[in-house]
């Protein structure tokens, strides 16, 4: 029986730290995406995450690999990874205080939307259409989105 109770433990530790592939294009120099969104018109998704935070490994398993947030987030914007480990002056710079966090910015670094947490596909799909409305003059508040977990 505790044998049977180790086995089972470890493999629900490992699913833990399990993040599955994912097909997004996702860049990891800020003036390079700067450059992209400025020649595309297209926002700027930053994932502010570290490597040791369970949360953005959850993110990274149950949100990123779904084919509908993939589509969204290569067809719509210039999906930016960052490390706040290996980054922090731009996780200050946008005042992230928590992992995970998201933020959708303009090529001229007008934050367009922003989420800290756990965000479902549907909150990916939301924040994006938020940021979208918020470039385009629409409805969402400025730099600040709600958005469903």
């Amino acid at each position: 029986m505790f044998i049977a109770i180790i086995v089972a433990f470890a493999a629900a530790m490992g699913y833990a730290y399990y993040a599955p592939g994912n097909h997004i294009a996702w860049a990891n120099d800020l003036t390079q995406a700067k450059a992209n969104a400025a020649a595309t018109g297209k926002p700027i998704l930053m994932e502010f995450s570290a490597s040791w935070c369970p949360t953005c490994r959850a993110v990274k398993r149950n949100v990123w690999p779904d084919k509908r947030v993939e589509d969204a987030v290569n067809s719509r914007t210039i999906p930016l990874a960052v490390d706040v480990d290996a980054q922090k002056e731009l996780a200050a710079k946008y005042g992230v205080n928590g992992i995970p966090a998201f933020i959708v910015t303009d090529a001229t670094d007008h934050v367009l939307a922003r989420a800290e947490g756990y965000l479902s596909a549907d909150g990916v799909m939301a924040l994006i259409d938020s940021a979208e409305r918020a470039a385009g003059g629409g409805g969402a508040a400025p730099g600040v989105s709600a958005v469903p977990r």
